[in-house]
């Protein structure tokens, strides 16, 4: 939920429930936890107000101030899954490990819909940067109930 105003953010929060995860609505940093674009885990009202009042604080310098509260995910490997229409070849979906994997080494998978669960599990395996999610070095490889690797 998007808001300017503390009061309408903790709204959001109570709303949702806590624990929370608080961004940035700037496309560029609301991904970027070293540069205060996001923080995590946020249990209640004065933890959201202190986050809120450090966040504005961090990200003055690049002038936004619109921010987006959500409800936590389970702890994990962070993916970004993005579809686009592309003006050329129409929709395309694409994968990849947040953060250093694809910012700097641009390590995405794309495909072209319809999908089949071959194709979407190929695509999951694309990036290289995906070996994390099956158990690579001190990685836990994912599991969930269903998925087949």
């Amino acid at each position: 939920m998007r808001f300017e105003d503390p009061d309408l953010g903790v709204d959001a929060a109570a709303r949702l429930g806590y624990p929370v995860a608080l961004k940035t609505t700037d496309p560029h940093l609301r991904h970027r936890l070293d540069l205060g674009g996001v923080v995590l885990n946020i249990e209640d009202e004065s933890q959201l107000r202190a986050a809120i009042t450090t966040m504005k604080r961090a990200l003055a310098s690049f002038g936004t101030s619109d921010f987006e509260v959500q409800s936590m995910a389970a702890t994990g490997q962070t993916v970004i899954v993005r579809a686009i229409e592309d003006p050329l070849i129409g929709p395309v979906l694409s994968f990849g490990m947040a953060g250093d994997a694809v910012n700097l080494l641009d390590d995405w998978a794309h495909r072209v819909p319809p999908l089949t669960d071959q194709d979407i599990s190929r695509m999951v395996r694309a990036p290289k940067a995906s070996k994390k999610l099956f158990g690579h070095q001190a990685f836990p490889p994912w599991t969930r109930p269903g998925w087949k690797t």
